[in-house]
């Protein structure tokens, strides 16, 4: 009983997660488009963070950008159908923590959220744009973007700590020497 309530509350977290995080990015991409001309440019925080309109047809850092559309379309809606679906086959098999969990919820909504863009616009919306120099500025992304990144390094940190803790339990397991 008590695994069943568990594993109810995890779907619970995940389920919650993933549609408060898609709803979060069609939002803010919906309120750019609605209210940003494209390609204008508002400060956020002077030098450092600027408010963006910009289309991505492609990936990550413009990732196939430019390649045709008749390869750009399916490109774009297979890889992140099979991407989501190998996720959720993760999370169904898996016993995982509550943050790995998460985790991969994060990963599943962004692209989520970027597929049900692209799906109805035939691109992105990418609007938060990071001036790392004077002269050089992050690729512009969004909330999507952000969710993805944040359920990678969960995992990534997860797995370090996971690591860690094996090394310390082989370093516990290695039996002592006898003294003569």
């Amino acid at each position: 009983m008590q695994e069943m309530f568990r594993r109810h509350k995890l779907v619970f977290i995940s389920v919650t997660t993933v549609i408060v995080s898609v709803i979060l990015d069609l939002v803010t991409k919906q309120l750019i488009i609605d209210t940003l001309p494209l390609y204008s440019r508002t400060e956020l925080i002077d030098g450092f963070i600027n408010i963006v309109h910009a289309k991505n047809y492609g990936s990550a850092f413009s990732f196939l950008h430019d390649a045709p559309t008749w390869f750009r379309k399916p490109f774009f809606i297979i890889i992140p159908l099979l991407a989501m679906g190998l996720i959720v086959a993760i999370m169904i098999k898996g016993k995982h923590s509550v943050m790995n969990l998460i985790a991969f919820s994060l990963i599943l909504s962004g692209a989520l959220g970027n597929l049900i863009s692209r799906i109805f616009y035939g691109f992105v919306t990418d609007f938060i744009d990071v001036q790392i120099t004077s002269t050089y500025h992050w690729p512009t992304f969004n909330v999507a973007d952000i969710a993805i990144t944040v359920g990678v390094i969960i995992i990534f940190l997860d797995m370090m700590k996971l690591e860690i803790k094996k090394k310390k339990q082989q370093k516990n397991k290695k039996p002592k020497r006898k003294k003569k």
